[in-house]
């Protein structure tokens, strides 16, 4: 897969439940897709990580996994899980 000449790309996958994206830079991927109910607990466990390493592995082989940058952060929610 070629991403020569690409500024933007989305891709979603519902049914991981993972979604990945590509703004402006090409040597950098963004993917997301865990989100749980952890109070202010900005912990990183690798069980939630791996899943989307996996995913992007399988569907992007091309795309170098040597820097993966694991992040966590705070996004307020209702228990339907829309942002508030």
């Amino acid at each position: 897969m070629s991403l020569a000449g690409t500024s933007d790309l989305q891709v979603n996958n519902w049914k991981a439940v993972a979604a990945g994206a590509l703004w402006g830079r090409i040597d950098r991927f963004r993917v997301a897709g865990t989100a749980e109910f952890n109070g202010f607990n900005k912990d990183i466990r690798a069980h939630r990580i791996r899943p989307l390493a996996d995913w992007t592995r399988d569907l992007f082989p091309a795309i170098e996994m040597t820097k993966v940058v694991p992040w966590s952060g705070l996004r307020p929610m209702m228990p339907s899980m829309l942002p508030i």
